[in-house]
């Protein structure tokens, strides 16, 4: 099209014959410009539905991820009685499949879009559910290691402190809640009154490093898990 331009400008067009030729020149080469430009597009219309639809797949792979790390302490606390006690699986084990379903789920949330609609709530419930009910599985795994240590870590047979399960899902729920509410300010309420009721119990034997191991080790979880719902939120 560029090299026919010039006969035109410089009038060398003698006959009728040449400008036939040259039309049919720039018509030809207008034509292969509008089907490359419509290549063009087709191709950025495919990559555009073909990347939505990856990140939908991932969105769905961290939804389940998140379900699977929330139902992970159900199921093995339920296998006892399902199995007629036949099957007896210790409290900590789920942790083992919680904490990998949590890394699938934060690596997918990285390749997602925002979700909305039923993803949005689904991602909020399923954080919530998966902060308050893993959470304990991870408390005690952190107990049995920090047994291991040799240094003054909660003595082999300490217990949970008074009421220490039921305030642990409560303070979870709580730090979810004021984390995907966009108020961290919540987080030091929630520690505070923590640290207020349990002041009295703190004095016994090993009860401050069964506090301090336990309310960390609870709330980071919750912290993680709700950093994995915010990742998918924005």
């Amino acid at each position: 099209m560029i090299a026919a331009l010039p006969l035109v400008k410089r009038g060398s067009i003698q006959s009728p014959t040449d400008a036939s030729l040259t039309g049919s020149i720039l018509g030809s080469c207008q034509t292969s410009d509008g089907i490359a430009l419509s290549h063009y597009r087709f191709h950025r219309v495919t990559s555009h539905f073909d990347e939505a639809g990856d990140r939908k797949s991932m969105v769905v792979l961290a939804l389940i991820a998140l379900a699977l790390a929330a139902a992970a302490p159900v199921v093995t606390a339920a296998m006892p009685k399902l199995s007629g006690g036949h099957i007896q699986i210790p409290e900590w084990a789920s942790a083992t499949v919680s904490l990998p379903a949590l890394g699938v789920a934060a690596l997918a949330a990285t390749r997602t879009m925002p979700v909305t609609g039923f993803a949005l709530g689904a991602t909020l419930v399923l954080c919530v559910l998966a902060a308050a009910t893993a959470g304990a599985p991870i408390v005690l795994a952190t107990f049995k290691i920090a047994r291991r240590q040799p240094d003054g870590s909660p003595a082999p047979n300490a217990g949970p402190l008074r009421g220490g399960r039921v305030i642990g899902v409560l303070e979870r729920v709580a730090v979810a809640v004021s984390i995907l509410a966009g108020w961290p300010e919540g987080i030091a309420i929630v520690l505070a009154v923590k640290g207020l009721a349990r002041y009295p119990e703190l004095r016994e034997p090993h009860a401050s490093e069964q506090f301090i191991i336990g309310t960390f080790a609870s709330v980071l979880w919750a912290i993680a898990v709700c950093g994995t719902g915010k990742a998918l939120i924005t």
